[in-house]
């Protein structure tokens, strides 16, 4: 498979875009658009499975998300944007993470 293709489905690109897509079905109350963002970041929540850290609750995160998705459903946007916090939380904390350990900057 090609790197770039891998780092793409893997890595930042689409993690951010199925963020940025849940987010705004969220605010438009739009399910399909959680849904969408949902399968999105698949591929890298069963990467993050394998690794020791995430064991087991990488899976989680979808799930989250598919709550998320039938709270907007419900019209309850308290309980969707609880459901799709673990997802941001996830995605900050790798981010703080990968900043200390390669050194471009600490906070």
């Amino acid at each position: 498979m090609n790197p770039l293709l891998n780092l793409i489905i893997f890595g930042w690109p689409l993690y951010i875009v199925s963020i940025m897509v849940s987010i705004t079905g969220i605010l438009n109350k739009g399910y399909g658009l959680v849904l969408l963002g949902t399968l999105l970041i698949i591929p890298y929540t069963l990467f993050l499975n394998e690794t020791r850290t995430f064991f087991g609750f990488a899976l989680l995160i979808p799930l989250f998300q598919l709550g998320s998705a039938w709270a907007v459903k419900d019209d309850n946007d308290f309980w969707a944007w609880v459901l799709f916090s673990p997802t941001v939380i996830t995605r900050l904390w790798l981010l703080i993470v990968t900043w200390t350990y390669t050194n471009l900057g600490t906070f």
